[in-house]
């Protein structure tokens, strides 16, 4: 995804670059040379879906709809088919902390 392209859609929004910025913990400057850039990496807009509770499918969304084929359906699909994976093991671990904790207790 071009920058530009995601800040138009963070200013159709109503959402600061500068508040991005500060809540997925980057330097206003560094924020600002990603967002410069031809082809923002995943990871950061991830991070900012996250951040601004936007789903991705709406920072995708607008250039999904000049997209060629289905690449961009099929990205969207692994990217959630992913959260939910990382929340199944998030929910795993809690339980396996529990239970040490429990066997701690007992002791």
């Amino acid at each position: 995804m071009k920058g530009e392209t995601l800040k138009i859609i963070l200013m159709k929004n109503g959402i600061k670059q500068n508040e991005v910025a500060r809540l997925i913990g980057d330097s206003q400057q560094k924020f600002n040379a990603a967002l410069s850039s031809e082809d923002v990496k995943s990871s950061l807009i991830e991070k900012i879906s996250a951040a601004i509770g936007l789903p991705i499918s709406k920072l995708y969304g607008e250039e999904g709809e000049t997209s060629t084929g289905g690449n961009t359906e099929r990205f969207l699909s692994l990217l959630e088919e992913k959260d939910r994976q990382m929340a199944k093991c998030q929910d795993a671990e809690r339980m396996v902390i529990e239970i040490l904790h429990e066997k701690e207790i007992k002791r």
